[in-house]
Parts: C-alpha cells; sequence; structure tokens
C-alpha cells in the first residue's frame, strides 16, 4: 500500500515537474521544435513555429507559425496562434481539441502547381490534412483526434496566384481569378468540421481584395468547400453596396474555374430581396463598368452567367421597374446584345426611364412615351428579335400583342408580323405626331416594317373598334390591304354612327406616283361631327374618284358623286349628279369644273392655284396698308418687298345657277334665288393685278327680304410695288321688299376707291309713297384714321325732306377706338336728330352730345308696321367709354299715342353710375294731369346677378303697351290696369312679380281671331302668371270662363296650363286669308284646354256647335292669290328638294302652326252651316246643315287631318264641269261624308238633285201630250273619294202627268239598258235646260233657228263671260243673256252691270242690251218713223237703278229707278222713273207674320252684335234657302 501510494505521489510529481517543466522558455522552444518536426512528418510539408507558449491543459499560443509547400513556398503562415485547448490529456495524447483558435495576421496563399494548373499547394495541405485526422489503413492505431471548436481570424490575408497566367487587361480595376490579393481578412469561425469537406459557419467575414479594392463588408454563412463546389447557406454578403441572401453556391471543376466565372462556374443560388449595384458587380464582369444600374432581386436561379434559369423571379430595377416572373432564362450574358431571353412573366411594371440606357436611340425615343408599362405575358427572343404574346397598359394605353418584332439595324426600320390588340392606344403620342390620330382601339393581323412614312410598309387586316383621327372618334371599321410608305390600296368599311362606308381602291401620296383611285359608296357621312366642315352637313352618296397628284396644282382626273343625298338640321337635298373634273390642256391651260343639276362652275386659265392664294394674300394685306393709312409702315412694306419677275397668269371663274335653291337652303334656309342666275369674274396678275367680279340674279329672298332684278359688279386693279389702289363696285335692284318699309324699288349702291378716297352713293324709295332716301358721301384715308363724310344726303319722308348737315364728318382712329363725330345731324325743319363730340380713351375729349329734337314718331309709321303718335324730345351724353363711363339721358314724348289708343305724356331720365356700374331709370307717363305708368330703378348690365331691378307702378295704364310682348298671340289689346310689378333678375331672365287689376280688358285671339273682352286680376309671380276664373265675354255678350297659370323659369321654358268652360260663346271668327285649313264664325258650347311648352302647345277642344255658326272647309288647297284669279301662274322649276313643313310659317295676316298640336273633338248639330269647297275656283261646294261628329288635328309639323262623318240634313252642291255646266243641285237628306285622316282623302255617299221644266216632246215624239212642259229632275249620285267621286246620273218624272206615265216607261227602260244615251240626257238637260231626241248628239250642227246646241251655246257664253269679269272686282257682277249665236241672237244681247257700294248696303245697276231699237216709233208718230238716234241712245243708257238697304240685313230696303228699255207691250220707247219702298219678311205661318215682335233687350243686344260683326244664320244665309 505505501509502495502504490509511492508511485502516485511519484507521478503525480512528476506530472507536476512536467507542467512546471514546460513553462520554463527552454523547454517551450524543445516542445515546439518537436511538435513541428511531428507535423512535417505527418503532413508530408515543413511546418515552422517560432514560439510556443503553453500553459498545460488550458491554452497554447504560438508565435510565427508557418507552413511551406513542397515546393518550400510559403503555403500559410501565423503571426500569431492563439489555442484555448478543450481537451487534452498525457495519458492519451492521440486527442487534442481546441475550443478556439485565434489567428493573428494569417498568411494564406494559393498556387498552381508547376505543369499541373487543375492542382494547387492547398489540395495538397488538404490531403495531408485528411491523412493526419483519418486513418488510411484500418490496421493501423486510431487516427490522431484534433478538433477545432472556432476560428478566428484577424488581419489574415489570402494571395491566389496562377503563375503561368498572364494578368488580365482589367487588373486593378476588377478582380482577376489567376491573380487575386485579399487583406484585411477578419472573420470569427466555428463549427469547423475538417475532412474531405471543410464545413465552418462563418460569422462577419469581412475583407478587401486590394489590386481592384473591392471591400467584401460582411460575408456571414455555413459555409462548405470542397474540391469541385462552394457553398454558402445562410448566406449574409455584402459587397460594396451590393447585398445577398440567403443560398449561394459555386460548382465547378477545378477552384481555378473562378478565373472563368461567366463561362466555367455554375452558380446556384435562392435571393429574396438581394440588391446588387452594376459596380460592385463590374468588379467581377469588367463589361459591366460603364453602369451605373442596381437591382433588387429574388428568385431561385441555376445555371452559369452564360445560360441561366431562374424560378420565382422578383427584380425591382431603377426608379419603378418590377418585374415578376415564373420562369426566366437567358444566354450569352454578360454580352445582353447576343442574349437570348426566355421571359415568362406574371403582372409586372416596367419603367421606360429606367430601360433608357439599354436601347438604340431611335427606339429610346418611342420608348419613352410608353411611360409606366404594366405588363404580362411571354417575351422569347433577343433585344432585337422577339416574339411578345403579352399585353402592356401603358400610360398611353392597352396593348396586347402576339408578335415578332424585328430590329436589325434600327428601329425606324424594325420589322414586325402577328397580332395586336390594343385599347384606347395613343398612338399620335407615341409616334410623336396628333394631329393627325391620336389614340386607336385596334384588333387585327399586321405585318410589315416600320412605324412612320416613309419607311412604313406592309400588310394589315384589322378591325379598329374606334380611333381618333383628325378631331374625330371614328368608330368600327375594317381595314384590309396593303400599304407602302404613303400608299394604300385594299378594301376599307366603316359603320361609325356618323360615317357608314365600304371604299376600294388606291390611295398613293408617294411623289413618284401621286394618284387616287377610289370607288366608295357612302351610306352615311356626318361631316360636321367628323370635323370636316363647320356645320352638321350628312352626306350619302356613290363615288368614283379618278386623281393623278395630291396637290392642288398637279391635281388632274375627276370625282364623280351619284345619287347623293345631303341633309342639315333637318333640311334635305337630293343631287342625281355632281362631278368635278380638272383637265389640263396641251397649252398649259387648266379647267376645273362642277357639274350639277343644280349648278354648273368652273375655273379656266393658265394658272397656278399656289400662286393665285398667295398673290391674293398679298393683295389682300396691301388692301389693308391702305386702310391703315399709316405711311412709314407704308414706305417700310414697299422697300422691303423684292422685286421678281412676276408671273403673268390669268384665271376665269363662272357660276351658272339652273336649280340652286335646294342646295343654297340647305346652308341658308332663309335665302333664295332665282334660277339661271349667273356669275362671272376674273383675276389676272402681271404688270397689274386686276380682280373683276359680276352677277345678274333675277330676284333674291333673304328671310323677310326680296329684291327683283339684281345686278352687281366689282372691278380692282393695282401696281404691284406701288401702294395706290382703283378699285369700283356697284349693286342695284329694281325692286325690293323691306321689313317696315314694305315696298321700295330704286336701290343703287355705287363705290369708287381712287387712291386715298372712297366716294359712295346709295338711293332708295318706297313705292306708292313719296318717301325715298339718298345717300352719298366719301371715305378718306388720312394718317392713321379714316374720315367719312355726308354730302348732298337726305331722306324723304311722309313729304317731308329731312337733310343731312353739310359739314359733317366722323373721322376713326387709334385702331377703331376713337371718333370724332362732328355735326352729324339730320333734321325737317323744326325736327332734328344729331350728333357731336367724341367716343376716345383720352378722357380730356369733349364728350358725345346726341339730340333729338321735336321729331314726330308718326314719322315711323310709314317705316313700321305699330303705329305711333307724338312728339318726342330727347338728350343723352356719353363720355368715358374706355373708363370711367359717364352717361346720362332725358326723354319726353307729347302726347304718345300706340295702335291709335293714347297712352300719355311720357317723361324720363337716366344716369349712369359708375362707382356701381349702373344705370338709374326714372320714368313717369301721365294722362289728364294724373300719372297712369312709373317706373323707377336701375339697369346694371355688368351685374353677374342683377342687371335689373325696376319697380313699375299702373294706375289706368294702357294695357295696349303689353302689345310688343305678346307677338301675334293677342291682338287688338284694349282696356286699363292698376297694380304693381317689379322686374329684377338678369336681361336674358327677367323676373317679374306683382298683379295687375284689368279694367275694361279686350283682346283678340290671333288664332281663333274672336274678340273676348273680361275684367279681372292677373297675377305674377317668379315662376307663374295666374289668372283665376276670369269671366270673358264675345262680342254678343255669351260668357266663358278662363282659369290657368302660365309657369316659367324666368320667361324661359314657358309652359301653359289653361282650362276654359263656354256656352253659345263665339269661338272661331277667321276668313280665308287668316287660314287656310277652315275659315268662318263659330258658337260653341264645351271646353277646351291648353297645355304644353309655349313652342309645343297642344289645344285640346270639346265642344258642340251652336246657332250662328258657319264653318267652312277648303279642301282644293288652293291659296288666294293676290292678282286675280283668271291669272294663271306656271313654275317650270323642278320641285326644291329641300323639306319644307306642310304649313309655312305664316307671313303677315297668316297664323302661324308651327309648334301647335291641335285636337278638335266637335259635335256638329243642324245649328250649324257647313261649306265643304272641292274646288273655290270653279265654284265646286257642297253646303248645308249637317249632324255628326267631326275631329280635326294638327300636328307640330303642320299635318292637318280629318275623323268622322257628318250626314247631311239640308244641303246644296254646285256641280260644275269644265265650265261647260254650272248648276246647283240639291242635296237629299241622308247623305253622308266621312274622314279618316287626311281631309282629301274624305269618302261620300250623297245624292244631289236638279230639277228643270222642259217639255217632253224630244224623246215622246207624236204621243198625245208629248210636248207637256213638265219639271224633270236629274239625279245625281256621288260615291266615293271626295275630290273624284264616282258619278252615277238619272233621271227622274215624278212630277209628270198620270196620262204619259206610260209613254215615259218605255223611255226610262230604254234608258236603264243604255247607259251613254242617259249620261246624253242628263248632260243636255245640264246644258241645255231640255231634253234632247234620242241619239241626237251624234251629229250635231249649229244652222238653224232652232238647232239645240245653238241656243244653249248662248247660255254657256253667258256664263263663262259673268264668271270672267266677275274677278276683276269682288264689288263688280256682269251676267251676259245670249239667246243664240245668230246676228239678230246677238244683236239681242243683254248685259248687267252691278257695282256695291258701303260695304254692300249701296247697289249701283245697269241693264239691257246695246241694240237701236229700229222696229220702234217715235212718240206721237202716227206713220211708224224710226226714231234710230235717240232710241240707240237710250238702247246704250239701257235701265238704271239704286238701291240700298235701309236695314243692314236688307229686310228693309229703297229703290230708285229709271228705265230706258220698252216693256213687252210698248211700242214707244218712253223713258219711265219710279221710287219704292220694299220690306221682306220670312215667316212660317201667317200668326208669326203678323204677330208684334218686340224683343227683350238682350236680345236686341245680341241682334245688334251680330250686325256689327256681320254674323250669318243658315236662316238668314239666302244661300242656304234651298
Amino acid at each position: 500500500m505505501k509502495l502504490l501510494l509511492g508511485l502516485v505521489g511519484l507521478a503525480l510529481l512528476l506530472l507536476l515537474g512536467a507542467l512546471l517543466a514546460l513553462r520554463v522558455p527552454s523547454v517551450q522552444t524543445r516542445v515546439a521544435q518537436r511538435v513541428t518536426a511531428l507535423l512535417s512528418e505527418k503532413l508530408g510539408q515543413r511546418v515552422e513555429i517560432g514560439r510556443v507558449d503553453i500553459r498545460p491543459f488550458s491554452r497554447v499560443v504560438l508565435e510565427g507559425v508557418r507552413v511551406l509547400d513542397r515546393r518550400g513556398s510559403e503555403l500559410f503562415s501565423v503571426g500569431e496562434a492563439d489555442a484555448d485547448i478543450a481537451l487534452f490529456s498525457v495519458f492519451n495524447p492521440r486527442h487534442l481539441h481546441v475550443g478556439q483558435l485565434v489567428l493573428n495576421e494569417p498568411r494564406f496563399a494559393l498556387r498552381n502547381l508547376p505543369g499541373q494548373p487543375d492542382t494547387t499547394t492547398l489540395s495538397q495541405f488538404l490531403s495531408a490534412i485528411r491523412r493526419l485526422t483519418g486513418p488510411s489503413d484500418s490496421t493501423k492505431s486510431a487516427p490522431f483526434d484534433f478538433q477545432i471548436a472556432a476560428v478566428g481570424l484577424r488581419n489574415g490575408q489570402f494571395i491566389l496566384d496562377k503563375a503561368d497566367a498572364p494578368r488580365q487587361p482589367d487588373y486593378g480595376r476588377s478582380v482577376d481569378y489567376a491573380h487575386m490579393q485579399v487583406d484585411s481578412i477578419y472573420a470569427d469561425i466555428s463549427q469547423v468540421r475538417l475532412g474531405d469537406t471543410l464545413a465552418m459557419q462563418i460569422q462577419g467575414l469581412r475583407a478587401v481584395e486590394t489590386p481592384s479594392q473591392t471591400h467584401l463588408r460582411e460575408l456571414t454563412a455555413l459555409m462548405r468547400y470542397g474540391p469541385h463546389f462552394w457553398e454558402f447557406n445562410g448566406l449574409r454578403l455584402a459587397l460594396g453596396r451590393s447585398q445577398l441572401s440567403d443560398y449561394l453556391r459555386f460548382d465547378y471543376r477545378v477552384f481555378g474555374n473562378f478565373a472563368d466565372f461567366n463561362d466555367s462556374m455554375k452558380v446556384t443560388t435562392r435571393l429574396h430581396g438581394a440588391q446588387v449595384f452594376s459596380s460592385d458587380i463590374a468588379k467581377f464582369a469588367p463589361a459591366l463598368a460603364t453602369l451605373n444600374e442596381s437591382i433588387i432581386m429574388s428568385g431561385d436561379a441555376t445555371g452559369y452567367v452564360r445560360d441561366f434559369k431562374i424560378a420565382n423571379l422578383d427584380v425591382r430595377y431603377g426608379r419603378g421597374t418590377h418585374l415578376v416572373a415564373r420562369r426566366a432564362a437567358a444566354t450569352n450574358l454578360p454580352r445582353y446584345k447576343e442574349s437570348f431571353l426566355d421571359l415568362r412573366l406574371l403582372p409586372s411594371v416596367v419603367l421606360t426611364s429606367d430601360l433608357a440606357k439599354w436601347l438604340p436611340k431611335d427606339a429610346n425615343t418611342l420608348v419613352q412615351r410608353l411611360g409606366r408599362v404594366q405588363l404580362n405575358g411571354q417575351f422569347l427572343g433577343f433585344y432585337n428579335d422577339f416574339v411578345a404574346d403579352a399585353t402592356f397598359n401603358t400610360a398611353l394605353g392597352r396593348v396586347a400583342t402576339d408578335l415578332n418584332l424585328k430590329t436589325k439595324s434600327d428601329f425606324s426600320h424594325a420589322a414586325y408580323s402577328g397580332h395586336v390588340r390594343s385599347t384606347d392606344f395613343q398612338l399620335g403620342k407615341f409616334i410623336g405626331n396628333q394631329d393627325v390620330i391620336r389614340d386607336v382601339t385596334v384588333d387585327g393581323q399586321v405585318s410589315g416594317v416600320g412605324f412612320a412614312p416613309p419607311i412604313a410598309r406592309g400588310h394589315a387586316q384589322v378591325e379598329v373598334a374606334r380611333v381618333w383621327l383628325n378631331g374625330y372618334r371614328y368608330r368600327n371599321l375594317v381595314l384590309n390591304g396593303d400599304f407602302h410608305e404613303r400608299a394604300f390600296a385594299g378594301r376599307f368599311t366603316a359603320n361609325d354612327p356618323n360615317l357608314r362606308l365600304t371604299a376600294n381602291g388606291r390611295i398613293d401620296l408617294d411623289r413618284a406616283h401621286q394618284d387616287i383611285s377610289v370607288r366608295a359608296k357612302i351610306a352615311r357621312a356626318n361631316l360636321g361631327a367628323l370635323g370636316l366642315l363647320g356645320v352638321p352637313l350628312v352626306v350619302a352618296t356613290t363615288a368614283d374618284v379618278q386623281m393623278r397628284g395630291v396637290q392642288l396644282d398637279s391635281l388632274l382626273g375627276h370625282a364623280y358623286l351619284r345619287n347623293s343625298r345631303f341633309s342639315l338640321n333637318g333640311r334635305r337635298l337630293a343631287l342625281d349628279t355632281l362631278d368635278v373634273v380638272s383637265t389640263r390642256t396641251r397649252r398649259n391651260e387648266r379647267q376645273v369644273s362642277i357639274r350639277s343639276e343644280a349648278l354648273n362652275a368652273s375655273a379656266s386659265g393658265t394658272f397656278s392655284t399656289a400662286a393665285v392664294v398667295q398673290d391674293i394674300q398679298t393683295l389682300v394685306a396691301e388692301y389693308r396698308l391702305n386702310f391703315e393709312s399709316n405711311e412709314a409702315a407704308t414706305a417700310a412694306y414697299y422697300q422691303r418687298k423684292r422685286q421678281r419677275p412676276l408671273a403673268t397668269y390669268e384665271v376665269d371663274f363662272l357660276v351658272k345657277l339652273k336649280r340652286a335653291n335646294p342646295v343654297i337652303q340647305l346652308f341658308m334656309p332663309e335665302l333664295a334665288v332665282a334660277d339661271g342666275s349667273r356669275f362671272d369674274g376674273s383675276f389676272r396678275s402681271g404688270e397689274t393685278s386686276i380682280f373683276q367680279f359680276g352677277g345678274h340674279l333675277d330676284s333674291l329672298r333673304y328671310g323677310p327680304v326680296f329684291t327683283v332684278d339684281n345686278n352687281l359688279d366689282f372691278t380692282t386693279s393695282k401696281l404691284p410695288y406701288r401702294p395706290e389702289v382703283l378699285a369700283q363696285a356697284s349693286i342695284t335692284s329694281a325692286r325690293q321688299v323691306l321689313p317696315t318699309l314694305g315696298a321700295t324699288e330704286g336701290f343703287v349702291l355705287e363705290g369708287v376707291w381712287d387712291q386715298q378716297k372712297i366716294n359712295f352713293s346709295t338711293s332708295l324709295a318706297q313705292t306708292g309713297t313719296t318717301n325715298r332716301a339718298a345717300i352719298n358721301g366719301s371715305l378718306a384715308f388720312l394718317p392713321r384714321a379714316v374720315e367719312v363724310v355726308f354730302r348732298q344726303s337726305g331722306v324723304h319722308i311722309l313729304d317731308k325732306e329731312w337733310t343731312i348737315a353739310a359739314d359733317n364728318s366722323v373721322r376713326i382712329s387709334d385702331y377703331g377706338r376713337a371718333f370724332d363725330v362732328q355735326n352729324l345731324t339730320l333734321s325737317n325743319g323744326a325736327q332734328f336728330i344729331g350728333a357731336q363730340g367724341f367716343i376716345s380713351p383720352d378722357a380730356s375729349k369733349p364728350p358725345l352730345q346726341l339730340t333729338i329734337r321735336d321729331f314726330q314718331l308718326a314719322t315711323l309709321n310709314g317705316l313700321s308696321s305699330q303705329q305711333l303718335g307724338g312728339r318726342l324730345n330727347a338728350t343723352g351724353t356719353v363720355r368715358g367709354v374706355y373708363g370711367p363711363l359717364a352717361l346720362s339721358t332725358t326723354l319726353a314724348v307729347d302726347t304718345l299715342t300706340y295702335q291709335g289708343t293714347l297712352i300719355g305724356q311720357v317723361k324720363g331720365t337716366g344716369a349712369w353710375d359708375d362707382r356701381l356700374g349702373r344705370l338709374g331709370v326714372d320714368l313717369d307717363v301721365a294722362r289728364a294731369g294724373q300719372s297712369v305708368l312709373t317706373v323707377g330703378g336701375y339697369l346694371a348690365p355688368g351685374s353677374a346677378e342683377q342687371q335689373l331691378n325696376l319697380t313699375g307702378t299702373l294706375n289706368d295704364a294702357p294695357v295696349v303697351l303689353a302689345q310688343p310682348f305678346l307677338g301675334t298671340l293677342m291682338r287688338d289689346l284694349g282696356g286699363t290696369g292698376r297694380g304693381t310689378l317689379w322686374v329684377t333678375g338678369k336681361f336674358a331672365a327677367p323676373n317679374l312679380v306683382g298683379a295687375v287689376d284689368v279694367r275694361d280688358g279686350r283682346f283678340t285671339f290671333g288664332y281663333l281671331g274672336t274678340t273676348y273682352t273680361f275684367a279681372d286680376r292677373i297675377s305674377f309671380t317668379l315662376n307663374d302668371i295666374s289668372f283665376r276664373d276670369i269671366k270673358l265675354r264675345d262680342p254678343l255678350g255669351n260668357q266663358g270662363v278662363v282659369d290657368g297659370v302660365i309657369t316659367h323659369h324666368q320667361f324661359q321654358d314657358m309652359r301653359l296650363n289653361i282650362a276654359a268652360n263656354f256656352r253659345k260663346m263665339q269661338v272661331l271668327n277667321t276668313i280665308r286669308k287668316d287660314n287656310d285649313l277652315y275659315f268662318g264664325t263659330a258658337y260653341a258650347t264645351g271646353t277646351a284646354r291648353v297645355t304644353g311648352p309655349a313652342d309645343d302647345l297642344t289645344v285640346a277642344v270639346r265642344a258642340t256647335s251652336e246657332a250662328g255658326t258657319r264653318l267652312s272647309l277648303p279642301l282644293d288647297n288652293a291659296a288666294k292669290a293676290e292678282k286675280a284669279s283668271y291669272i294663271k301662274f306656271v313654275n317650270h322649276n323642278v320641285a326644291d328638294t329641300a323639306r319644307t313643313k306642310k304649313i309655312p310659317i305664316a307671313a303677315s295676316d297668316k297664323v302661324d302652326l308651327s309648334g301647335l298640336k291641335l285636337d278638335f273633338n266637335l259635335t256638329v248639330t243642324p245649328d250649324a252651316y257647313l261649306e265643304i269647297l272641292l274646288d273655290e275656283s270653279t265654284g265646286d261646294v257642297i253646303r248645308g246643315t249637317a249632324t255628326g261628329q267631326l275631329r280635326l288635328n294638327i300636328d307640330t309639323r303642320g299635318d292637318f287631318n280629318m275623323y268622322g262623318q257628318v250626314e247631311i240634313v239640308r244641303g246644296a252642291y254646285n256641280f260644275t264641269l269644265q265650265g261647260l255646266v254650272n248648276k246647283e243641285f240639291v242635296v237629299r237628306p241622308g247623305g253622308v261624308i266621312s274622314w279618316n285622316g287626311d281631309p282629301l282623302a274624305g269618302e261620300m255617299n250623297v245624292t244631289a238633285i236638279y230639277t228643270q221644266r222642259t217639255s217632253l216632246a224630244p224623246v215622246l215624239g207624236g204621243a198625245s201630250n208629248g210636248a207637256a212642259v213638265v219639271p224633270v229632275t236629274a239625279v245625281m249620285n256621288l260615291t266615293g273619294p271626295l275630290l273624284l267621286p264616282a258619278i252615277k246620273l238619272g233621271l227622274e218624272f215624278n212630277d209628270a202627268p198620270g196620262t204619259l206615265q206610260g209613254d215615259l216607261t218605255a223611255f226610262t227602260t230604254s234608258l236603264r239598258n243604255d247607259e251613254q244615251e242617259l249620261n246624253r240626257q242628263v248632260f243636255s238637260l245640264l246644258v241645255f235646260k231640255q231634253l234632247a231626241p234620242i241619239g241626237a248628239f251624234t251629229q250635231l250642227s249649229i244652222r238653224g233657228q232652232d238647232n239645240t246646241v245653238q241656243n244653249s251655246l248662248g247660255q254657256i257664253l253667258s256664263t263663262q263671260l259673268g264668271l270672267l269679269t266677275s274677278q276683276i272686282d269682288q264689288n263688280l257682277e256682269i251676267d251676259f243673256n245670249i239667246n243664240g249665236l245668230t246676228a239678230d241672237q246677238l244683236q239681242a244681247l243683254q248685259v248687267r252691270l252691278s257695282y256695291s257700294l258701303l260695304g254692300g248696303r249701296l247697289r249701283v245697276t245697269r241693264e239691257g242690251g246695246f241694240t237701236s231699237n229700229a222696229g220702234l216709233a217715235a212718240p206721237g208718230s202716227s206713220s211708224g218713223t224710226v226714231l234710230a238716234n235717240s232710241s240707240g241712245q237710250a238702247s246704250l243708257l239701257g235701265d238704271l237703278s239704286l238701291e240700298y238697304y235701309l236695314r243692314p240685313d236688307g229686310k228693309f230696303r229703297a229703290k230708285l229707278r229709271y228705265e230706258t228699255t220698252p216693256r213687252d207691250l210698248e211700242t214707244i220707247n218712253q223713258p219711265r222713273a219710279g221710287l219704292s219702298l220694299l220690306h221682306t219678311e220670312q215667316f212660317d205661318s201667317f200668326g208669326e207674320l203678323f204677330s208684334r215682335k218686340n224683343p227683350k233687350a238682350s236680345e236686341r243686344n245680341t241682334q245688334r252684335a251680330r250686325e256689327s260683326k256681320q254674323v250669318l244664320s243658315v236662316e238668314n244665309d239666302p244661300r242656304t234657302t234651298l
């Protein structure tokens, strides 16, 4: 036991001694030498250790450690190695575990072995380490267990040197993989595992590659390094400014492949938010050194730089580019121009500015316009030859392509083919020209080269949903054709709302060809909407255009338009032919002509259009210099004007209007010119420029202005290098109709421009009056001013001469801003109108004074339809038009009358308040010393809201003052009003508030022609005018009640809602000239309602006719001519195709029905008298009383329709036949006339009879009593269309004696079997007033005293002569009676002349023949001596009578007569004179005849009203006494 303890103690002492010995430097040195020797032996490479500091079991410090390679060169060295021993046992020395090894200033040199380019000194050393740490033979002892838990590198160095490889040209600027030197290496390494694969956890590795100054700021990763790979997991790499994470692996055959990184180094990486700067990459890829870019990238990549693939790519580049790809692959990088790209994008964004440095200049110009591009799809190919199947949402719009694009040389010559779809793509912005094209939405196949002329060429088959061209967005276009430079050939269709066409042909704008060959069918083209014209002209046509040249001067060929249709604002025009032809003769003369059925026009000569336009522009500019009268500017202009050889040419033009009104009225509906009008002229250029224009128009109408026999002529000439101008113009018109002036004549306007002055003169006279005007004067061009002087001028109105003062002048200067008016007066005796003063920016100038003195307002009556009276005095002062404005006026009218009604004495003042910007108004109207109307307030034109603020107080003011505001709706206003009205708001939209109590009110309703009286209140509010339960009375005292309201918005959008109830009230009082549709006088009981806006009124009437109604329906549609109707007007013009309303806008005295919808539902009773005028000119009329229901409709277009039917109770039909027959038939009761729309398409079923007493001898022959004169009735049955009925004739002998019935039976039976004979007999009865022998009309003879035809021709001639002469004057009646055509019968001609005066109450009549009465003896002559002379004079005088209706109805008359014609039994021609009184009374019984008539007062008033209005009742109308 003691021995054992001694041995243990000895061991402990030896161990302690050993440990203490290890602390001895000499021992430590000895140990170091021993260890180096051992390592050198084990590694096969020399190991050197300078000093060892061993702290037993805890720490070993080695200094000066060097490991040499087998060639003796230093492989690596460590300045100091401080090892923290974790495990070591002297009892088991094969285990050495180092907890932490800190290497200070380690240096590692990696060199290729000579002759072994794939073997390095590092690989030899690692092989030695593996031999040291692992057994080579299992039969030997266990290997040395050497482990290092952690390594710290402090200021290390790494050298990579391939001795047999030269330095790269970029050495020093980028990393040379064959010659690397890395300094300042710091790192903490843990989890070190040695073996075939070196593994370690690297934390915070940083270093600097000295030659290239590449800074590795951080490398943290779990690194594994093997002979053929280098892997970094959990990577966090910061190189320069770039950062990478989190996985990176390099695979190589040998480590030296780093020197050929792009082609030999396979890279596998998983990147998350990696940011790479091109300047950092350039350290390894010198080709990128010129870039200054950065990229943030995520994705899983594998491959070589020359050929890599990335999955789930997420790239952020530049300022806004963000690419997301499911897959991306590229080859040949970094040589991007040779790189083949396969990119499968998810929704991504590209900012084109980020691509600027990657694109060629020409392509970059276009691409930059795309802005921010959102894209999605696939791209396959090279940067200049790729296929794109993708969608692009760009700043210019959306584009989807399946397109191959090739740019071999430059982008402008890029070739493309494939399918393109775009949505609102701004193509104009893309190509840099928005004047012609802007956005386009297209879908189709395209192929070609280039994007813009003149390079662009290819083929397109596309559908354009919409495209903006020249200011219009076209829709639904289809294009299929080839384009080349400036040419297109193919088919084009359009189905746009404003353009529907189909076109085929070729358009070549290239200078080498310049031809157009197109055939097109245009179904609709709205040229206004398309932006081609300033008006909405719609065209439909078929066009054939064959032209050569594209400039106006080179155009030759034709453009044929056929079946053209034009419409503009509802007006339409049809032209069958419209040709434009341009030709050039061998003598180089051009002729351009336009031919159509409307007009012909031509221009011809040796001219150039461009030269003509330029020369005319030059002339206009030089004429303007003359107007400006600036001598310095004019002299400077002509000094600058370069003298050059002047081209001599001439152009003549001619315009012939054939039927031009449809064309003219399409654009100017109010203008019409006579067919055959002509205009011609010429322009000559050379040493003198001469322009001449002239024309003649037979007539011209513009709105209310109408002129006849018009001529115009204008001629001007000028030298090219001198300012003087010579010009002459004249306009003449023989007759005119002017608004307010009426008919005028002799209009002349002449002017002569000579040097610096224009002398002018004009004259005009009013037809049928002495009114005339002659204005003469001059316009002189002064320096910077124009002076107008009127001389020898005057106006003659109403036999009064108005003269203009001789020393007057108006000088205009300061470019039209200053006016100097001196003594500009118009005067007649005491009447005076004058102006004197200045309007000028110079406030020191005297103000403009306006004066009206003692002006008789009646002077205006000849110039206006308004009848005024009174004497006007007024003054006004105007100052500071250009600020501050000062305006004051005074006005006074002595005894003002309007339309014959006394208004009163008018006084008023006005003063402008410039500070408030308004004109104060104070107006007073007084009558009989009492103020009846006062108006006060102000007008503020510059105010945005309150331009009007007036208060009007009415105190028995005349209602007629409202007449100008009511137009034709109401006329003949009467009565007075009391109340207060306030007018506020704007001029264009005033507000009227207040109430007016009307007393003794009277008005005539324009359309109905009825006059009503009333007394009630009318209220005005901001939004309506209301009248409640107003009682209206007609002239007969019948009453109706009106209730309603007129709503408005500041007197705009006025809407009426008026209801009326009436009983036996007059509802119509018109004549033919008032209304061509229906007219007359009507009394009715019923209701009426007027509703709707003012321009689209609906009038609905439900009424029943009452006694006194007399209504005429003119179905002949013939308006009365102003001249006698026996003058026929023939129109050889083709009817205008410009659409007009069926009822034209009313002229004066006509009712305007446009914008009015009438719905009359009338119950016709026998109390009403009805006339249907089938042909008023021939007297073809159906009239009488009837019963039934009628509905009359007139819509806003003027279409007149009738519905319903009437049954005739009693009536007459005036039958006419070609002037031969004019007989009045009695209509049998029960006849029916019906309508179902068109009034002219009415249907009738009427039987009319005409009875003539005549002898039966011609038809019965020798029958007993056959010569008896009996009533024979002609029966006419009319059925079918009202204007062209089927007529069936018949004869009735109902009143013939019974003894003749048997004989008549045979005759009537034969007539039933022979319709032609029946018609002949009826014709004979109507024309010749007798029956004709059967077959008598087969041969006619006019010889013999008793011939039937001869006897009746006189009656026919009498009728025609009477009809003709009665049309000369409506008050003149002339009747002729010719019994035959023999000499005796013509000598017995009887003529009756009658003329009515005083409205028909006085009638002067002469009747008798014109024979010599040779067979009459003078009184007292027993021998029967003929006194031819005296008796002939008496016969010429005839019988005279003077008849006067003592009562208007003609029941009581007085008649004075003087007769010279002998009576039947007289043989002596003895003149006679006499006076008679005649009283006529109608009665149905003797009791009624002799009963005393004492009507009530109301009945007397009614009768007086009837008489004053000449109302005809059926009972009193002689024409209804059948």
